[in-house]
């Protein structure tokens, strides 16, 4: 039976890249790449080494050769869509989910290449219950590269949200072509990493789908959306900020925060004291 000290050793060899270290490690006792941590989120190697959330605070780092973690561990057969009880468990708490979500790998200017690696190990590219939450959650979480290699591996992009976060104008204007019915039925139940599944109307898909689109500083897309009726002052729902200024500021893409402010969209409007000091900033930023 795998000791406790045993596995927190590979994980620390794990988030260290201590690559051949930790090949030693496995060598001599496989059964740590199945076992899982004594903490209450019981999360296993894989989650340390492709994710670096959902786990210990002193354990949380991505090393510049991740992948090639990854890549061992799971050809030692580890399981790509195991689970963690982080953040209150569930069916999104998977490598992949937690990956995409997690700032440590896009630090490390690896977040992308880890997803090819999860989803060619085997992972669910569109989620564990095939509701594109892989998706959602990296386009929420404004990690364009995470989500354009999901999109590369093969993650469905059916619906007007996904595409607009995207970019993918052809998509997005046939999902509008037809009008209000075409966007409901394209949209119909949207999963968000932050709400959950739920059925969201016509008007707040166009809307949200907006949010992502500046998210993701896709303004070509984001005009298309304001010309069906989104707006550059109403809230969006699910989201790190809900006003798409403040949205633009927090991902500190001010080319896209000076785009909205033509359109006018008020730099002195917040949503929370998050937004406070990078009200002000975007203020210094553009005058």
């Amino acid at each position: 039976m795998t000791q406790p000290s045993a596995f927190i050793h590979a994980a620390e060899l794990a988030v260290d890249g201590r690559l051949e270290e930790l090949t030693v490690c496995l060598d001599g006792d496989p059964s740590l790449v199945h076992a899982r941590s004594a903490a209450p989120f019981g999360a296993p190697l894989l989650h340390y080494a492709a994710a670096a959330n959902g786990v210990e605070d002193e354990l949380q780092r991505t090393p510049a050769n991740a992948p090639l973690v990854v890549r061992l561990l799971l050809k030692r057969g580890a399981d790509p869509d195991a689970l963690s009880t982080s953040y209150g468990g569930g069916p999104n708490q998977t490598a992949l989910c937690l990956l995409v979500s997690s700032w440590h790998p896009f630090e490390a200017g690896v977040q992308a290449e880890l997803v090819h690696e999860l989803v060619n190990g085997g992972a669910s590219v569109n989620g564990l219950e095939n509701d594109s939450m892989p998706l959602a959650t990296a386009l929420v979480f404004g990690y364009t590269g995470a989500a354009r290699a999901l999109a590369e591996c093969g993650a469905r992009v059916d619906n007007l949200l996904l595409a607009a976060g995207l970019g993918i104008s052809e998509q997005v204007s046939s999902f509008l072509a037809a009008g209000g019915g075409a966007v409901e039925g394209a949209v119909g139940t949207f999963v968000s990493p932050t709400l959950g599944p739920r059925e969201i109307s016509p008007a707040e898909a166009v809307q949200q789908a907006f949010h992502l689109a500046i998210t993701h500083r896709q303004l070509d897309v984001a005009q298309t959306l304001l010309d069906h009726g989104a707006s550059v002052t109403a809230a969006s729902t699910g989201q790190h900020c809900e006003l798409p200024v403040c949205q633009a500021v927090f991902v500190q893409a001010w080319e896209t925060a000076e785009w909205l402010v033509e359109r006018g969209a008020d730099l002195d409007a917040t949503d929370g004291k998050r937004n406070a000091s990078a009200r002000e900033m975007a203020k210094g930023r553009l005058g």
